[in-house]
């Protein structure tokens, strides 16, 4: 007996003890913040393939609740809905929207949240006793299965066109233009150098006709250069010339006017020949020196007219000289 009893009472403490470590961790669970946890729904119009119960709820990439629960509401015309559990209540607010993700290229989807305005009131059911509706968006997943059936279609089309390539005709055709091009390549490759060499020589004789053309550009310019210099002397001895014939032309006049003057004056001392006085010595002394500068005039005008020729045309002077 002593030792049913000693068994009886240490059964007893230990079942005390495990009542005891369940009490104080629901006690502990209940101060670690659990209590806090929110439902909230999502409603996904398009497959939730790979989202099971218990798959990560996530906000920005920071793990903040679970998935609670996936059916079917017939309310919203076969769309699922997904119940989320989140202790991060003060995330959700007004703005904040969800959709799908996928863990790497063959990991598990899970739900992802973002957006929402921190200051923003929180997220409340439409009614009192009903979970608050979380508005989702398209997600990356739901577009690669909208669009896996068109890519497949397009690359039906591409096996099929490539099956008509591979065709047998086809394949001869292909051959056949295989070979029509390797045969071109040869053509080319033997006539290619020869066309080669000609360009080159065509381009060094251009050059050659280049260094050319460029010096005979060269001496029209020079030539047009000493041209426009003979041109200004001719027109500056032209100048000269013109001032020399009007030089000229004013001691003929007064040669002329002189020639008039000593005419008039011997028709005034012609009557007065005969009585020769000393009156008519005077005015013959007179004429003669009038006579005389005159003549002093026409001596300078040869000289200078003669300076002005040999300035205006030495070069042509002395060539007559050597000719004679």
């Amino acid at each position: 007996m002593p030792k049913k009893s000693a068994f009886f009472v240490t059964g007893v403490v230990v079942l005390l003890a495990i009542f005891s470590a369940v009490g104080f961790s629901l006690w502990l669970y209940s101060k670690s913040g659990h209590k806090n946890v929110a439902h909230y729904n999502l409603y996904f119009n398009d497959s939730v393939a790979g989202l099971t119960v218990g798959s990560p709820v996530k906000y920005k990439g920071l793990l903040v609740g679970r998935v609670h629960d996936i059916v079917v509401d017939p309310a919203r015309a076969g769309a699922m809905r997904v119940e989320i559990t989140v202790t991060e209540k003060n995330l959700m607010r007004r703005g904040v929207k969800g959709y799908l993700s996928m863990a790497g290229i063959t990991g598990n989807t899970y739900v992802s949240l973002t957006g929402g305005d921190l200051k923003g009131p929180p997220l409340k059911a439409s009614r009192k006793g009903e979970v608050p509706e979380v508005p989702t968006q398209e997600s990356s997943i739901e577009k690669i299965f909208k669009t896996t059936p068109h890519l497949l279609e397009n690359a039906d089309a591409l096996i099929q066109r490539v099956q008509e390539i591979v065709r047998p005709e086809n394949q001869k055709n292909v051959q056949i233009f295989l070979e029509n091009l390797a045969q071109l390549s040869g053509t080319l490759h033997q006539r290619m150098p020869p066309l080669l060499d000609q360009l080159e020589t065509f381009v060094e004789k251009l050059n050659e006709k280049a260094d050319g053309m460029e010096t005979l550009f060269n001496n029209a310019n020079h030539l047009a250069k000493k041209t426009e210099a003979f041109v200004g002397r001719l027109e500056k001895s032209a100048h000269l010339l013109d001032d020399a014939l009007q030089s000229g032309k004013n001691a003929f006049d007064d040669a002329s006017q002189f020639m008039a003057e000593g005419k008039r004056t011997l028709k005034e001392v012609a009557p007065n020949l005969t009585h020769f006085s000393e009156n008519g010595l005077v005015h013959l002394t007179t004429a003669a020196e009038k006579f005389t500068d005159s003549l002093t005039k026409v001596d300078q005008f040869m000289a200078l007219l003669e300076t002005r020729i040999r300035t205006l045309l030495p070069n042509q002077l002395n060539r007559t000289y050597e000719l004679t």
